[in-house]
């Protein structure tokens, strides 16, 4: 059965979630910390939203995000995810 489509609302804060497939690590090392993080800032300056908080672990990460437009946030998801090499 397909999942229902997400009501997002631009102006809203988000929290989002993503978790390594079955609990594996997404972050290795240091770099891979700091990659993904200048991966949201460029992410940023791409769509407009504004970045709250976020909590990196090694198996998963939160980030807690505001998008102007609705379409925003799932666009910047898209790139975060599909930009940094996580193990899938």
């Amino acid at each position: 059965m397909p999942r229902i489509p997400r009501g997002l609302s631009g102006g809203l804060v988000y929290h989002v979630l993503n978790r390594g497939n079955d609990k594996q690590c997404v972050f290795h090392k240091d770099k891979d910390y700091e990659a993904f993080v200048n991966l949201m800032e460029e992410s940023k300056k791409r769509y407009s939203l504004k970045l709250l908080a976020y909590c990196l672990m090694p198996n998963h990460f939160h980030i807690v995000l505001m998008p102007a437009q609705s379409e925003d946030l799932s666009k910047w998801m898209q790139r975060i995810g599909y930009g940094h090499p996580m193990k899938r």
